[in-house]
C-alpha cells in the first residue's frame, strides 16, 4: 500500500473513529445513568422501541443507502452526483411517508404488547424518531461515498452528545421515563441531520432516473435482504427474550450487549472507509491492493477483539458492576460471551463488506442465510433451557460456523486470504478465555497475568511484529499531535465535502 494512499485510509479512519468513540463513551454514560435511575422494565421498554425504529428504518430504504454509497464512489462530475443522489433521495421519501404512516396506526397494539400506555406524546416522539433516522442513515451514505469523513465522525459527536444532554436534563433532573429516553434520541437525530446537511451538503434537484434506480436497487436487493437476516440474527434474541422472559430481561440483556455492541459501532465507522476504498480499487480491478487491505484489516483486527475478549472474560464481572452497578450482575458472563460472538462477527462483516465492494452482493445473503438458519435454531433450542446466556452462546456458535464460508466465496472472487491472520488470535483467544474461565474465582493477579499473557503469545507467533508496533505508535503520535494527513485532505476537500 503506497504511504498517501494509507494515509488518506487512516485519516479517514481516525475522523470516522473519533465520532464513533464519541458515540459509545457519551452513550455509555447516558445508559450508566438510566440504569441508576429507571426500572428495568421501562428500560427493557425502550430497547424493544429502539430495536424497532432501526428496523423500519432500514427496512424503508430497500437497501437504497447501499447503492448509494457504491455507485458515487469514484464519481466526480457534478451532473452525474446530482442524478444520482437526487434519485436515491427522491426514491426514499415516499417510502418513509408510507411507513411513516403504517407506524401510526399501528403503534397503538405494538405499545400494549410492551405494556405501555399509549400516549399522543410518546406516538408523536417515536414516528418522528423514525423520519429523522431515515434519512439520516441515507445521508451519511452519501457522505461516506463523498469521502466526506471528518463530516461523518463530527455527525455521529453531535448526536452522542445531544442525547446524553437530553438524558441528563429529563432523566437525571426532571425524573422522566421512557418519553425522555425517546426525546433524547429524536433531537440528537434532529442536531445530526441539520449538521450533516450543512457540512457537505448533497447535490440534489428533481432529477429522477428510472433506469439509474433499477440498477441501483438491482446491486441494493439482495444486500437488503442480507440486512434483514443480518437484523434478524442480531436482533430475534432481544426480541425472543423479551416474549419468552419480559422486559426486565431485555435490559439485563442488553446491559450485556452494551459493550460489544459499542465496538460494532467501531466497526461500522471503520466499514464505512473500509468499503469506499476497496470498492474504488474493485472497480479498477486491482485485486492485489484488494487482498492487501483484506489481509491487513483482519489481522489487526483480531488482534485487537482477541484481547478485548480476553480482558471480559477476565474481568467481566468487575466491569459490569462498575459500569451498571450490581444490580446487573447477572449480565456478567452474557457480557464475556457476547464479547467473543461480536468480535467474530465484525471480522465476517469484514469478509462481507469485501465482497459486497468487488460487486458480489448475492453471497453475503446466501452466507447470511445459513447464519440465520442456525442461530434461529441455537435460539430456540438454548434460550428456553439457559436464558440469557443460552442466547449469547448461540450467537458465538452461528457466527464462528460461516466464517470459513466467506473465505471460501473470496478466493473464488480471487481475493487473497490468509487463513491465519484470522486464525492464530482466534486460536489464542480461545485458550485464554477458556483458562479464565476455570479461574474466575482466581486472585486479580491471577487473572491479570493471563489477560496480559495475550500480547506476548501475539508477538511469539508472528501475528504481528515489534516493528509494526512501532511504526503504528509513532505515526499515532504524529497524528494526535499534528495531524498532517489530516490536513492534507481537508486541504484537498471541497467546500461540500468532496474530494477533488
Amino acid at each position: 500500500m503506497s504511504a498517501s494512499l494509507l494515509q488518506r485510509f487512516l485519516a479517514g479512519m481516525l475522523a470516522t473513529g473519533l465520532g464513533s468513540l464519541s458515540v459509545v463513551v457519551l452513550g455509555m454514560l447516558g445508559l450508566m445513568v438510566s440504569t441508576r435511575i429507571l426500572p428495568a422494565a421501562e428500560l427493557g421498554a425502550f430497547f424493544l422501541l429502539q430495536t424497532l425504529v432501526i428496523f423500519l428504518a432500514e427496512g424503508s430504504s430497500f437497501g437504497i443507502h447501499l447503492a448509494l454509497a457504491r455507485f458515487l464512489s469514484g464519481i466526480d462530475a457534478p451532473d452525474q452526483q446530482r442524478r444520482i443522489t437526487s434519485t436515491a433521495f427522491l426514491f426514499l421519501a415516499p417510502a418513509v411517508a408510507f411507513t411513516a404512516s403504517s407506524l401510526w396506526l399501528c403503534a397503538a397494539p405494538l405499545m400494549s404488547l410492551l405494556e405501555v400506555t399509549l400516549t399522543a406524546k410518546l406516538l408523536a416522539l417515536l414516528v418522528s424518531w423514525f423520519v429523522f433516522e431515515a434519512f439520516l442513515k441515507l445521508t451519511l451514505s452519501h457522505h461516506q461515498a463523498r469521502f466526506a469523513f471528518r463530516a461523518i465522525g463530527i455527525t455521529n459527536a453531535l448526536s452522542s452528545l445531544v442525547n446524553l444532554l437530553v438524558i441528563l436534563t429529563l432523566v437525571l433532573g426532571s425524573g422522566e421515563g421512557l418519553a425522555a429516553l425517546l426525546a433524547a434520541k429524536l433531537l440528537s437525530r434532529v442536531a445530526a441531520l441539520g449538521y450533516a446537511g450543512l457540512a457537505c451538503r448533497p447535490r440534489l434537484g428533481l432529477e429522477f432516473d428510472a433506469k439509474l434506480l433499477r440498477r441501483m436497487l438491482r446491486y441494493s436487493l439482495p444486500l437488503y435482504a442480507n440486512y434483514f437476516l443480518s437484523f434478524l440474527s442480531q436482533r430475534a434474541d432481544t426480541l425472543l427474550i423479551g416474549s419468552l422472559l419480559g422486559t426486565t430481561a431485555v435490559a439485563f440483556y442488553e446491559v450485556a450487549r452494551r459493550i460489544p455492541e459499542s465496538l460494532m459501532q467501531f466497526h461500522e465507522s471503520f466499514l464505512q472507509v473500509y468499503f469506499t476504498f476497496v470498492a474504488r480499487h474493485a472497480l479498477q480491478q486491482d485485486k492485489c491492493r484488494v487482498s492487501e487491505f483484506l489481509h491487513n484489516s483482519t489481522r489487526f483486527g483480531s488482534l485487537l477483539l482477541g484481547l478485548g475478549c480476553v480482558i471480559t472474560f477476565g474481568f467481566g464481572r468487575e466491569i459490569v458492576v462498575l459500569m451498571f452497578s450490581d444490580t446487573y450482575l447477572e449480565s456478567a458472563l452474557p457480557f464475556a460471551l457476547l464479547m467473543a460472538a461480536s468480535s467474530l462477527l465484525m471480522i465476517e462483516a469484514t469478509f462481507g463488506s469485501t465482497l459486497a465492494a468487488v460487486g458480489d452482493s448475492t453471497r453475503p445473503l446466501l452466507i447470511n442465510s445459513v447464519r440465520t438458519g442456525l442461530l434461529m435454531i441455537a435460539y430456540l433450542v438454548l434460550i428456553p433451557n439457559f436464558e440469557l446466556v443460552g442466547a449469547a452462546a448461540a450467537a458465538l456458535t452461528a457466527t464462528a460456523a460461516v466464517i470459513p464460508v466467506n473465505v471460501y466465496f473470496l478466493r473464488r472472487r480471487g481475493i487473497v486470504v490468509d487463513k491465519g491472520a484470522v486464525g492464530k488470535p482466534i486460536l489464542i483467544t480461545a485458550l485464554l478465555s477458556g483458562l479464565l474461565i476455570t479461574a474466575s474465582t482466581a486472585p486479580a493477579v491471577v487473572r491479570a497475568g493471563l489477560v496480559i499473557s495475550y500480547l506476548p503469545a501475539a508477538l511469539l507467533w508472528s501475528i504481528v511484529t515489534r516493528a509494526e508496533i512501532a511504526a503504528a505508535r509513532g505515526w499515532l503520535s504524529r497524528h494526535l499531535h499534528c495531524q498532517p494527513e489530516v490536513a492534507n485532505i481537508a486541504a484537498d476537500t471541497t467546500s461540500d465535502g468532496s474530494q477533488r
